[in-house]
């Protein structure tokens, strides 16, 4: 992803906003741009791409994109949980072996960004990578 669409860091982020088309302009000739600070960067509080406007959504997935996905401090520590009789925690390493993963402090589980970024474009399969989270 990141050969596509540069990745900015919040503090770098340019933020610019313009989401609602002047009473005045045609909605397709105003031009929307997504305020970076407005969004929600822990995946597990996140509103979901559909819950936007259709006119931003776009726009939207490419904040996403550029803001690139969210992970934890370095000097994070994930939290031990318990399957059975097993503890078991994230690893920080999974973030260089799986590009695509995601990770809330706030659930302590682990989300799908592409997932969470184009679920609603086919409205097939369940929520489990985009709002549930997963933890196994």
């Amino acid at each position: 992803m990141k050969k596509f669409f540069p990745v900015l860091s919040r503090d770098k982020a340019t933020s610019s906003v313009n989401l609602e088309a002047s009473e005045t302009q045609h909605p397709s000739e105003s031009i929307k741009v997504v305020d970076y600070e407005l969004l929600e960067t822990d995946p597990g509080i996140r509103p979901p791409i559909s819950s936007y406007h259709p006119d931003i959504q776009n726009e939207v997935r490419k904040a996403y994109l550029k803001i690139d996905r969210h992970k934890p401090p370095y000097n994070f520590v994930y939290p031990w949980s318990v399957q059975g009789n097993q503890r078991r925690r994230f690893c920080k390493n999974w973030f260089d072996l799986y590009d695509w993963i995601d990770y809330s402090e706030s659930k302590d589980l682990a989300f799908c960004l592409p997932c969470f970024l184009f679920k609603n474009v086919c409205k097939y399969g369940g929520d489990h990578f985009v709002t549930e989270g997963f933890g196994d």
